[in-house]
């Protein structure tokens, strides 16, 4: 019996290790900022790449009227645009139409932190825009909470 548990904590260290090895060093400040227990995560956390003088972004559903969160960390002392869009406003800007009303969120992004919106149930689009001269890196992980 020992060894099984000698075993089992031997992978979990390894597991660890592998883990941390894969990650950029800022990826781990995402530890930093809790998760609220009763929250529902509708995105683990992720790294990706904001392309240079660009941008991106990702759908994301929400279940029901809640606190929707988005957790971040934005690589080095770099900026990003994060701008939230209903599904009509994202869909009338992929159609070259001007989108009705002002985004839900508009703000400038930066280091390690949280932005928070009460939303109703739907499908939203979040995008990054990325005005320096080089790609950014951003870890960030999405909940929601019904309240």
């Amino acid at each position: 019996m020992l060894n099984a548990h000698k075993v089992i904590a031997t992978a979990m260290v390894g597991f660890a290790l592998l883990a941390g090895a894969s990650r950029p060093a800022f990826a781990g400040a995402l530890d930093s900022i809790p998760i609220d227990p009763k929250a529902k995560t509708l995105q683990e956390e992720q790294t990706v790449a904001v392309p240079a003088k660009r941008g991106s972004g990702a759908n994301i559903s929400v279940p029901g009227r809640g606190v929707f969160a988005i957790d971040f960390a934005v690589e080095g002392n770099k900026q990003l645009l994060l701008i939230l869009l209903t599904n009509d406003q994202y869909n009338s800007a992929l159609a070259g139409r001007k989108a009705s009303g002002d985004p839900l969120m508009r703000t400038t992004i930066e280091g390690t932190a949280s932005q928070t919106i009460m939303l109703d149930r739907g499908d939203y689009y979040v995008f990054l825009g990325n005005d320096a001269a080089t790609d950014t890196n951003f870890t960030y992980r999405a909940t929601w909470r019904r309240i």
